[in-house]
């Protein structure tokens, strides 16, 4: 049982210490291990109640049946996996450690498998107690060279705490440190089955609980004592490089013992459930020790491949921990013992002080259990919900949060928590209840990020500050959006120049075979990147990262998603960027790999800086462009042509279309906007949502798109009717009601739409109301949502649109139908145009970037139209 509980990971509580002070830690480590010896008698008590329970799910089975074995069963077997995987793991990081990566990760992986996997041929446990006390030894020895050799070295500033000011989540980590020290107990039925008297299980309990927590104690207090605030988790990486490789060599034994002893288990359990009611039980024929081997060989080789082949699955490692630990650990004892008494909680004083204990107890496994996934949830829904942003390389993250809790990880983890919260909520409504308010996670990141920016770069720096960019983009704080991108660049190159300079600042030893943390370096490059394009599109501030500079800066190719998991070679010759960015263009199927998302993203976001250059260079001779699709007869009101065409005004195009190129480019476009809006439609059927800025603008576009085409269908040259437009346009309004819950940009959308519908549905009802005018009579008014700046709109550009307005003399009619219509009903279609325009212009600040062109009305004859 000892060899079982206590491993490395005690090596883990000095880093308790540090966070939240030595006096609220040691009364953590007691009060946990008293509430762990507890809960641990209670399992005793009910196994002897059911002698015929052999694990938690023999136990679920009595008390609720089928369901309740196999959910207790399948969480036991779950948890025991993933300690194989984590010790599988941890061998391979030994090793590297004592090698100095001497061979791949990979090999020492498989390795690891097979010694773990012959350790466990025994079939009983009697077998494995002299490998239970060889892994007592060792760990003990580990325990004290890292203490002594921490005390005679002294790092760090040694700078002790009796309490810490932190915050809950901060406390919380420290609280799970402890709770996973003590877990345990899924393995207590499987060791009470193996004794020959299980009435003597309270004395192993308490020789366990006593030895465990002298260990935790003394150990984190003598190691936090010498090693200070900076100590690291585990505490091994504190100590020189020669105490850390002997450290590891001696710890060895009991890093892959602590493994088998859970592995043994699961194997028991698995074996128990397939030959409970034969005779197989005990004998020893080939069927029964074949039977054994096969088992033990497929649990290892998945939990090989859990640890080793997809490392991205060891966030899955602590969501399965945080899931069922607290509740294995501390949260099924008391059920069993509310179990065993049902019908006596208040039959005497004694036992209703018991009954108000075990719930008190079921109450804390519930809260670990929950505040666990918050934070769980909020990486997955980071990663799943932003892939402009796809840097977050979950496994690091996790286990240098988890190890260092240093301040540029802490504020990486509020930035997440500030763009995650809202979507969260859509998700669950609960989760308000877990989390502050995002005002709170943003102020908090804000001031963290004001003491970073001027320290040595680190790259969770980088990404706290290009996540507060789309949040301060996506809140319509529009400066600040622009400043954080740019200080994310130059930290970003910083990072970079100091590896890549003839002489680099950066003098700490980076290993060649660090991989990962080369993929998330280029992969925040490349973030900055698109982030760059999207908060300086639209604005005339120039790019501040283009392309020629990613080019001069040597940065390869964005990474594909597998290459991010497992980490790229750099030192390999990199593929052009140009050459990579335009390999989709070259696929001669038109499919493309799923892998590649993030390049597409990259290639796509290029692309759409260039278009809005030209778009604002006023789409007339930008350099190296011209002809192009653009706004420049789009969404304006149509011309008296039956069919798409250029502008009229001069300037003209340089170059003349070729026939039928306004026609295709039109359907081009409508078609695009058809597909996004049933891409959105679909992934709400779906229950898949991305509600980021990016996506919020093609559904703003889309549905403009379709509001133009319901009202003017000759210029999609009725290749698609009202009715089917109508419903193109819910589709995306539906999206963008839900967007403007989650980012305040949504409501300045919305408000374009309602202006647009109206303005078109004045132009369908009074086809002579604009006769005669051309961009000329609204130079003014066009240059003022033309530009993403705040302008002059005095009363002389009012008076001169109206007056324009006025002119024409429009008429009284009665507009027809609308799908907008709902949305306007607090709007006057005949108040004056200068009014409504100069109220829908007030809102082109708002929309940023994305800040909406007007129609500069072109010379038209609606009347001939209606011929």
């Amino acid at each position: 049982m000892i060899a079982e509980t206590v491993s490395l990971g005690i090596l883990s509580l000095p880093a308790v210490l540090a966070a939240i002070g030595i006096v609220p830690a040691v009364i953590l480590i007691i009060g946990l291990g008293a509430i762990a010896t507890y809960t641990g008698y209670s399992i005793g008590q009910f196994k002897w109640r059911y002698p015929h329970v052999h694990s938690m799910g023999d136990a679920g089975g009595v008390m609720a049946g089928v369901f309740g074995r196999e959910l207790l069963g399948t969480g036991q077997l779950l948890i025991l996996i993933f300690i194989m995987a984590s010790h599988i793991l941890t061998f391979t990081v030994a090793m590297n450690t004592i090698t100095e990566h001497g061979t791949c990760t990979i090999v020492f992986g498989v390795i690891g498998l097979v010694i773990s996997f012959l350790c466990c041929l025994p079939r009983t446990s009697g077998n494995m107690a002299y490998l239970s006390v060889a892994s007592f030894i060792s760990i003990f020895i580990a325990v004290m060279i890292a203490m002594i050799g921490v005390g005679i070295e002294r790092p760090g500033n040694q700078h002790v705490d009796a309490t810490i000011q932190t915050d809950l989540y901060h406390a919380f980590l420290a609280v799970c440190n402890i709770v996973f020290a003590y877990a345990a107990h899924a393995a207590f039925f499987g060791f009470m089955s193996e004794m020959k008297d299980p009435k003597e299980f309270p004395k192993s309990l308490l020789l366990l609980q006593a030895v465990e927590i002298s260990l935790y104690v003394i150990t984190a207090i003598v190691i936090y004592r010498y090693a200070g605030s900076d100590v690291t988790s585990p505490a091994l990486g504190s100590a020189s490089p020669v105490v850390r490789k002997v450290a590891y060599g001696i710890a060895l034994p009991t890093i892959i013992i602590a493994g088998v002893v859970n592995g043994h288990v699961a194997m028991k359990y698995v074996y128990v459930r397939i030959f409970r009611n034969s005779d197989r039980m005990h004998k020893r024929d080939f069927v029964a020790v074949g039977s054994w081997i096969v088992i033990g060989a497929v649990l290892w080789i998945i939990a090989w491949v859990i640890a080793s082949a997809i490392p991205v699955f060891q966030n899955l490692l602590s969501l399965v921990a945080a899931l069922l630990s607290s509740w294995l650990s501390f949260g099924m004892g008391p059920i069993f013992w509310l179990y065993l008494n049902r019908g006596q909680y208040l039959s005497s004083v004694t036992r209703g002080m018991l009954t108000i204990l075990n719930i008190v107890l079921i109450g804390i496994a519930a809260t670990i259990c929950g505040l666990g996934l918050v934070i769980l949830k909020s990486l997955n829904i980071f990663s799943n919900k932003f892939p402009e942003l796809g840097i977050l390389h979950v496994p690091t993250f996790t286990r240098e949060f988890q190890t260092t809790q240093s301040k540029e990880i802490k504020t990486l983890l509020g930035a997440i928590l500030v763009v995650t919260k809202l979507q969260g909520r859509l998700v669950n409504p609960a989760w308000d209840d877990d989390l502050l308010s995002t005002d709170q996670y943003a102020f908090y990141t804000r001031e963290m990020l004001s003491q970073l920016m001027l320290e040595p770069p680190k790259i969770q720096v980088v990404q706290a500050l290009l996540i507060m960019t789309l949040h301060e983009w996506g809140t319509r704080n529009f400066h600040k959006a622009w400043v954080y991108c740019g200080i994310a660049i130059r930290i970003m190159q910083a990072i970079h120049s100091l590896r890549v300079a003839p002489y680099p600042l950066d003098t700490s030893p980076v290993t060649e075979n660090d991989v990962v943390s080369f993929a998330i370096e280029n992969r925040s490059f490349w973030a900055c990147f698109i982030m760059d394009r999207m908060v300086s599109s639209g604005t005339y501030n120039p790019p501040m990262l283009p392309i020629s500079e990613m080019e001069k800066l040597g940065i390869m190719r964005p990474l594909s998603t597998v290459e991010f998991a497992f980490g790229a070679d750099l030192a390999s010759k990199p593929v052009g960027i140009e050459e990579s960015l335009m390999r989709s263009e070259k696929q001669s199927t038109g499919l493309l790999d799923i892998t590649q998302s993030f390049e597409i993203l990259v290639s796509g976001f290029d692309i759409w800086a260039q278009v809005m250059t030209f778009i604002f260079n006023d789409g007339r001779r930008a350099p190296g462009i011209t002809l192009m699709l653009h706004r420049e007869y789009f969404p304006f009101l149509p011309t008296s042509e039956s069919a798409p065409r250029g502008p009229i005004d001069h300037p003209m195009l340089e170059a003349e279309a070729p026939a039928g190129w306004w026609e295709q480019s039109a359907g081009e476009l409508f078609g695009a906007a058809e597909n996004i809006a049933c891409l959105l439609h679909e992934a709400s059927e779906c229950g898949v949502n991305l509600y980021t800025p990016f996506i919020g603008f093609c559904a703003f576009s889309a549905a403009y798109m379709n509001i133009y085409v319901y009202s003017f269908p000759q210029m999609n040259l009725n290749r698609s009717s009202s009715s089917r437009a109508e419903q193109l346009l819910n589709y995306c309004l539906t999206y963008l009601e839900e967007f403007r819950k989650v980012w305040k940009l949504g409501d300045a959308w919305l408000t374009t739409i309602e202006h647009g519908s109206l303005l078109y549905q004045r132009a369908v009802s009074d086809r002579r109301r604009y006769q005669g005018k051309s961009r000329a009579d609204f130079d003014v008014l066009h240059q003022s949502i033309h530009e993403f700046r705040i302008v002059d709109r005095s009363r002389q550009y009012i008076q001169e649109i109206e007056g324009a307005e006025q002119t024409s003399g429009p008429s009284k009619s009665s507009p027809p139908s609308h799908p907008m219509d709902s949305r306007n009903n607090e709007i006057d279609i005949d108040m004056p145009l200068g009014q409504l325009l100069v109220e829908a212009s007030s809102f082109a600040h708002d929309q940023g970037a994305w800040c909406h062109w007007w129609p500069s009305l072109e010379e038209v004859d609606l009347a001939l139209t209606a011929e």
